[in-house]
């Protein structure tokens, strides 16, 4: 049986100093054009990348697989996708 493309992936993590905790980063760029990773919660460039397979951001807090059927369970209330 194929293993998923999470299962086999790795995702690039960093300890962010705002957010106080491990995050997922993304790319982004300086005005010089050279690459750079910020958290994806508070755009915060950071440094120091790794990459970590799925089950470690899962012990992290980030989920996989199918959405919730109502609702965030957020808890706010507020979500739209409480409406569907």
């Amino acid at each position: 049986m194929r293993e998923s493309s999470a299962e086999s992936s790795s995702f690039p993590l960093a300890s962010c100093v705002n957010c106080g905790e491990t995050v997922l980063t993304y790319v982004v760029f300086d005005p010089a054009g050279q690459e750079q990773r910020a958290c994806v919660h508070c755009d915060h460039v950071v440094e120091g990348v790794r990459w970590a397979p799925v089950n470690e951001l899962e012990t992290l807090g980030y989920e996989f697989g199918a959405p919730p059927s109502r609702g965030c369970s957020g808890g706010c209330n507020g979500c739209s996708m409480s409406r569907h």
